[in-house]
Formats: C-alpha cells, structure tokens, sequence
C-alpha cells in the first residue's frame, strides 16, 4: 500500500535533495561560559546551548526578549566579525549534548532589529546566504524526523556528544520551493501560535486554582459555586 504525499494544493514539482553544506554558510561563535553572562544589561546578547535545550522555541524572537542574557560589559568583543552577529533568518545548532534526543537541536531567529546578538557556547552559526530558503522554513526543516536521525548518525563521544560542521555540512535534505516553504511556514507558525495561546491558557488556570486552594483552604472563601461557572465546570 503506497503512502499518500501530503502536499499543498497547487504544488506538484519535486523537492530538491542538496547537502546542507551547499545551502548554509557555517560562522565561528564564541565559547562564553554562563559566568560571563547575566540578565540586567549589556550591549551585546548570547544565545548559550543549554537555552537552546531547555528554554527556547524553535523560531525564536530576539527582540526585547528577557529569556536572553547579555554578556558581561567588562568582556572583550573587538575580535568578533559584524558577520558573527546574528541576522534573521540565521540557525543556531547546539553542537553538543548529553544525549542523543538534543544532539543538534536547532532555534532560527527572527526579529533581531537593531539589537546585536552572538551564538555561543557549544553551538554552530548557520547561515543561508544562496537565498534558497525562506526565514522561518530552516527551523522547522531541523525538526524532521529524518534530519534529526542522521545528525544522531553522526554524533560521537561517550559522556557528551557532539557533532561537526562538516559532518553536518554533508547530511543530504530536500528542499521545496520558496512558495511551497511559504506555505509550510505560515503553517506551522500558526500551529506555533495556538500552541502558545493554549500554554498561556493552562498556566492562567494553574494560577487560579493555586488561588482558590489558598482561600479555600485557609477558609478566606464563604461561597466558591460563583467559580464553578467561571471556568465552566
């Protein structure tokens, strides 16, 4: 029995299989640890591989974002290139991981303004400077699962893993057109959207309920039935 491709309508022209070194451009970054780092202020932002783990979401927004830290004032910057800095568009790839489910996890960032933002430790600045895809697509393209398995395929090490710009530059995807990644972004962007919303939802509602449970329990409440129509029970 033969899979059906699921495709936008209108589209019916094969992807192209490239190497992933012919589309993206690979940056030094720096290797700054969480010590030079902090939250209060500072001219120049970093985005550090465990964030990238732990915190962020695929396509991250840099501006006026709070979830990342600055690098201490008082660190030398003069030897990093304007091209080092982050445009939108660009993919950050943490490079290392303690296991194989975030080995190569990626965030694309949009929104940098006039802010000025390098990558840091243990990831990889990627950057399409062919124009073959549009911002927004890479980012999703790196939670594929057939990505995900061969940058796996080429992570080595025993108690950290780690992979290689030029391993990485080697693994083979397909790539649609810039109208059909269009849509595929505008897509998912707002799956990402209602997801977002439904987080926000379920945190108003842990709120609330932390809430009622100390009124309730510490007997501040005479009539909680009011609340019962309020999150519709």
């Amino acid at each position: 029995m033969q899979h059906q491709i699921l495709r936008f309508s209108g589209f019916d022209d094969e992807w192209k299989s490239v190497k992933l070194g012919d589309i993206l451009t690979f940056y030094s970054t720096n290797s700054f640890s969480r010590e030079k780092l902090n939250y209060e202020q500072g001219n120049v932002k970093n985005i550090h591989y465990g964030d990238i783990h732990t915190k962020f979401p695929t396509i991250l927004s840099v501006h006026d974002n709070k979830d990342i830290p600055f690098i201490n004032n008082d660190i030398d910057l003069s030897k990093y290139k304007d091209s080092q800095y982050l445009q939108d568009g660009d993919l950050i790839i943490a490079d290392a991981s303690e296991d194989y489910a975030d080995i190569g996890k990626a965030i694309e960032v949009k929104d940098i303004n006039d802010e000025k933002v390098l990558a840091g430790l243990h990831t990889i600045l990627a950057r399409d400077e062919k124009n073959i895809t549009i911002n927004g697509f890479k980012g999703y393209l790196f939670l594929t699962d057939d990505l995900k398995t061969n940058i796996k395929r080429i992570a080595n090490g025993i108690s950290v893993l780690g992979i290689s710009k030029n391993n990485l530059s080697k693994l083979s995807v397909n790539i649609p057109s810039k109208s059909e990644q269009q849509n595929i972004v505008n897509l998912f962007s707002f799956i990402d959207k209602k997801i977002e919303l439904l987080e926000h939802k379920y945190e108003d509602y842990q709120n609330f309920k932390k809430y009622l449970m100390q009124q309730i329990f510490a007997q501040k409440l005479i009539d909680a039935t009011d609340f019962r129509t309020e999150i519709k029970i």
